[in-house]
């Protein structure tokens, strides 16, 4: 095993190492928007709340009665961890009679 080799499977460690290490993630919402944050579980409704979350590709989704669905995707880890995740239903849905 020659110095580069051996180079990259130390690098190779180190990721593997960090890739399990859960880092704090804040989420924001507006107490009135239920959150669920897909492959974790329901959050529920809040202000602020806080979750530890293993490096990877989360998407949390908002629900409120009578409000349009809102998405919001974002990456923990790699450089990416972004400082909060807001959640809020904001778009009215507008109901109409058509027949």
């Amino acid at each position: 095993m020659g110095p580069r080799l051996s180079g990259q499977l130390d690098e190779l460690q180190i990721f593997l190492e960090n890739s399990q290490v859960p880092i704090d993630v804040q989420l924001i919402s507006d107490a009135l928007t239920d959150v669920t944050l897909l492959r974790i579980g329901n959050l529920g409704t809040f202000k602020q709340t806080s979750v530890s979350l293993k490096p990877g590709h989360y998407v949390a989704v908002g629900k409120r009665i009578g409000y349009r669905e809102v998405r919001a995707e974002f990456t923990v880890g790699f450089g990416q961890t972004p400082n909060s995740v807001l959640v809020k239903c904001e778009e009215r849905i507008v109901a109409t009679n058509r027949r």
